[in-house]
């Protein structure tokens, strides 16, 4: 059987959003609207928490009061709580304290605004040194920070398993939820097979997944790349190193259970690079895939599970 889709965007997060129902009847479409205007408020109420360029945002509430514990909202909690985990998981590389970095290399404002990039001071860029456990701590329901942190390396994923879980609860199975990149298949499509998603900087065709209770986020610089003073920058900083920028990677895609587990593999694999983080996801079994600017696609062994029957080319 053939059923309809409700499809519909919007932007949040600084990006665009997706969203696709599967209408098991002509009779869901009321439905379907009234969830669909919930959704994005949902999507504001959350981003309401996290942004670092909102001065009335919780996170920026933190970051103007350090050194105090101070109650929080359960998502601040479950983020912080997450973000130390990461950070433990990757040996350092997933690091929120990796703000002043961002803001030293011009990245102090939206990045689709008319001021970016600010203006900065580019030298001593130093490592970011000490355990993040030393600068996020949590007393009960209280969290306290040390010195500032932005949560947006983690933060879309959450939002969107948050909303996923939302959309369960108002009775819906088969969706996909995409944003901007970062997605989760749920069900079925309107065919009643997994749903299809082909791999961003390939042409039409080239590089398709079928995915069904699973996510996947994309991590790259194509779209978050600058040069100031005759160098150039991008977002995905390495708290090790970050006055190096490596531009050999375009950008990196992981599956996982989830849409933050997801985010959180797409951006450590890219800081780790082609060669270690294919070790890294034969090691620990990830499904990646790394994109060169050669145009040249590699894949783990985890990635073949969600390959269509037929051929897909240029994979190594």
């Amino acid at each position: 059987m053939i059923m309809e889709i409700f499809e519909r965007n919007f932007r949040a997060l600084g990006t665009n959003i997706e969203l696709k129902l599967v209408l098991s009847d002509e009779g869901e479409k009321h439905k379907a609207e009234n969830d669909f205007k919930k959704l994005v408020q949902e999507y504001a109420r959350l981003e309401k928490i996290f942004s670092r360029f909102d001065p009335e945002s919780e996170l920026s509430y933190l970051n103007s009061h350090l050194d105090e514990f101070r109650n929080v909202s359960r998502e601040m909690m479950d983020v912080a709580e997450r973000s130390l985990k990461y950070h433990k998981k990757s040996e350092g590389l997933f690091d929120p304290r990796i703000i002043d970095k961002l803001e030293q290399s011009g990245y102090g404002v939206d990045f689709h605004g008319a001021e970016f990039p600010r203006p900065c001071k580019l030298d001593d860029m130093e490592s970011i040194e000490g355990d993040l456990s030393e600068d996020i701590m949590i007393e009960g329901s209280k969290l306290k920070i040390r010195n500032r942190i932005d949560l947006s390396g983690i933060a879309k994923g959450y939002i969107t398993d948050q909303a996923v879980i939302w959309l369960r609860e108002k009775g819906w199975n088969d969706f996909l939820l995409d944003s901007g990149g970062d997605m989760f298949l749920s069900g079925s499509d309107e065919n009643e097979n997994r749903w299809r998603i082909e791999i961003e900087g390939f042409p039409d065709g080239q590089m398709i997944l079928e995915l069904s209770e699973r996510a996947i986020a994309t991590s790259g610089i194509s779209r978050r790349q600058w040069t100031l003073e005759g160098k150039r920058f991008h977002h995905l900083i390495n708290p090790k190193a970050p006055e190096e920028y490596s531009f050999e990677i375009k950008s990196v895609s992981a599956i996982a259970p989830t849409v933050e587990e997801a985010d959180f593999w797409a951006k450590y694999l890219f800081l780790l690079g082609r060669e270690n983080g294919m070790e890294v996801c034969r090691s620990q079994n990830v499904p990646g895939l790394f994109l060169t600017y050669q145009g040249q696609l590699f894949i783990s062994d985890e990635v073949k599970k969600y390959l269509p029957k037929e051929k897909n080319e240029s994979v190594i």
